[in-house]
């Protein structure tokens, strides 16, 4: 496909947050993977709760099957837990399609790890540090390397929610952007 060939693509899908209305637009890839600085005015209902610290298990969300396919990671889940048995005795939560809200899930989590996922994106804005994936949103604020577990990094989430926040737009923004010079591609 157009990621292994290295072809240039525009990405659309459904935005990082008020996912009904706004819908994320990308250049060569399936997310926003750095930060870029940005003013405040387009965060909308976007809030960030104050950073959590100190909870008990980790939630693991593991790429959707078409995730996997795409960028070929079908040992990302056992490897992880492989590697959170070898860091930690926390109990680890893995977080599938179920119904159930990120905000129930992360609910006394001491960390989210994500290979790439808008959960993850709303597990940051709830105030858990993250530990992201290559392709992940929160990439750029990741709270470090999995063996780092037990102490989570803290990150700038300011800059990059309001950078996140210029990746998404309406529909009748879409239709008006200049994607000749449109800025959102990965680093």
């Amino acid at each position: 496909g157009c990621i292994e060939r290295g072809d240039d693509f525009l990405y659309l899908d459904h935005g990082y947050w008020q996912r009904e209305s706004l819908y994320r637009c990308i250049v060569g890839e399936t997310h926003l993977t750095r930060v870029v600085d940005r003013p405040a005015d387009r965060l909308g209902k976007a809030k960030l709760a104050p950073a959590k610290r100190g909870g008990r298990h980790v939630v693991v969300i593991p790429p959707s099957g078409l995730v996997e396919q795409l960028y070929r990671a079908h040992l990302w889940l056992p490897t992880t837990l492989q590697r959170l048995a070898e860091s930690t005795d926390r109990p680890v939560v893995t977080k599938q399609k179920d119904g159930r809200t990120m905000r129930d899930a992360c609910n006394g989590a001491h960390a989210v790890v994500t290979f790439g996922s808008v959960a993850g994106v709303e597990a940051a804005m709830l105030g858990y540090p993250v530990f992201a994936g290559p392709i992940c949103p929160t990439r750029p604020i990741s709270a470090g390397r999995l063996e780092d577990i037990e102490t989570p990094a803290e990150a700038d989430r300011e800059a990059w929610l309001r950078s996140l926040s210029y990746a998404q737009w309406t529909l009748d923004e879409i239709e008006r952007l200049n994607l000749r010079e449109y800025d959102y591609s990965c680093a």
